[in-house]
């Protein structure tokens, strides 16, 4: 059993007893306490070095877990690739549903060792972590379980659709997330409901589903426009870069006009006013190029370079190119020294 033991002749009699202990831990009940850190760590190693498990051997695991030393452990099993009895029955132990949930919802969680261990996780585990997704109060702890979920993906689809009815509305949707990050979509998946539902990310992520149903697209963007919340906006936007409902431009002009001045979401709008032919679009852009200067006598002048005046420009210049009322716009853009407002308006080099 001890063939080929390292340590120091003076040790030999107290650690061969203790081996001989673990090896016969099918005539004990009751497992040895692992005691402090130290011991636990030791009956780790001489098991792992025998290739012997018991009940000993897992409560000195368990009392690892418990100091925060599962990273340190997990290195140990790496350690041992011939292992056939006591590498394999440790990691069936680790990744059991139990000690699963133990790692994952015991706070504060140790981060590095949790890590590892989920990066072993595959779908036989996936109703271990979503049981933990569910009941973890850390954001830490339900940023691992979803990149490792997201790892997992479309093996564990069945399981997360199944969740989804009845749950908190947080773990809906964190399930949503999960299946809009998914290459396919599950084919009667129907998240109707969750896009009218009170919570502003619930219906943010229904929507990133619902879009990517033909079927129910345009009506995802179009009802996404109109969302009181930004969060939701912003994701309609998103989804309207690829093409914006016919019906919606009026909607998308809205949100541009409404939004704040120098915002991710006014930008992103005006930028997708290219696709929208509407008179009232170019009428609005205009003054956020060009303005009237003088008391009596106006004249025209281009407003101040802004991040919100560039993008009106371009959006001009690649709808409006060739529209008399816009004509001034691109006059005054080619007499300018700026080079960003002389790409925005299309200036050829050297006119």
């Amino acid at each position: 059993m001890i063939d080929g033991w390292s340590l120091q002749t003076r040790e030999t009699e107290a650690h061969s007893a203790l081996l001989e202990h673990i090896a016969n831990h099918e005539g004990s009940g009751r497992p040895v306490d692992g005691g402090d850190l130290a011991g636990a760590d030791r009956i780790v190693q001489m098991a792992l070095e025998t290739d012997v498990f018991g009940p000993d051997v897992m409560a000195a695991t368990d009392h690892l877990i418990d100091g925060r030393r599962l990273g340190l452990l997990l290195s140990y099993l790496d350690r041992m690739p011939e292992s056939n009895t006591a590498v394999p029955s440790i990691r069936d132990h680790l990744e059991s549903r139990e000690t699963l949930r133990r790692v994952l919802l015991t706070e504060p969680i140790e981060v590095d060792g949790a890590r590892e261990l989920l990066s072993r996780c595959g779908p036989a585990h996936a109703e271990a972590l979503l049981d933990a997704l569910a009941i973890s109060e850390s954001q830490a702890t339900r940023h691992l379980i979803l990149h490792r979920m997201r790892a997992i993906g479309e093996a564990a689809r069945d399981q997360i659709v199944a969740r989804l009815e009845g749950a908190p509305w947080y773990v809906q949707r964190n399930l949503l997330m999960l299946l809009a990050a998914m290459p396919t979509l599950p084919a009667r998946l129907n998240v109707d409901a969750f896009a009218k539902h009170e919570e502003p990310t619930v219906r943010t992520e229904a929507l990133k589903l619902r879009v990517r149903m033909p079927a129910r697209r345009d009506e995802a963007i179009h009802e996404g426009l109109a969302d009181p919340d930004l969060r939701v906006v912003r994701a309609a936007l998103e989804a309207a870069v690829s093409g914006l409902p016919h019906r919606s431009g009026l909607r998308l002009l809205q949100v541009a006009q409404k939004t704040e001045t120098g915002s991710d979401t006014r930008l992103r709008a005006v930028a997708l006013l290219d696709q929208v032919g509407l008179t009232a679009a170019r009428d609005w852009l205009l003054p956020q190029v060009i303005r009237r200067r003088g008391l009596f006598i106006h004249w025209l002048a281009l407003r101040p370079n802004s991040p919100d005046m560039i993008v009106a420009l371009r959006v001009l210049a690649a709808r409006w190119r060739n529209d008399k009322a816009v004509a001034p716009a691109f006059r005054l853009a080619a007499k300018s020294d700026d080079p960003l407002v002389r790409d925005a308006a299309r200036v050829p080099e050297g006119a």
